[in-house]
């Protein structure tokens, strides 16, 4: 049950965090006059955004055996 949670709450970091990155290139993109000599490499940066959600998952995966040890009486506290 934990680890589901934090893969999830991972998982939804990573996109969320993907999916800003996305839009404020899309921004930047927008913004930039036609003259400017300005390329984005679409495939490459969509490589580097799986990238980025697998290593959240791998993070939040990693981060369970903290997360079983902490005492929920001493996090409250």
């Amino acid at each position: 049950m934990i680890i589901k949670s934090l893969v999830a709450q991972s998982l939804i970091i990573g996109v969320l965090g993907t999916a800003i990155g996305w839009l404020l290139l899309w921004v930047t993109v927008v913004m930039l006059p036609a003259t400017m000599p300005f390329t984005i490499d679409y495939v490459r940066f969509s490589e580097y955004s799986v990238g980025i959600i697998f290593a959240a998952l791998l993070g939040g995966i990693f981060s369970f055996k903290t997360v079983v040890k902490v005492d929920p009486i001493t996090a409250i506290q």
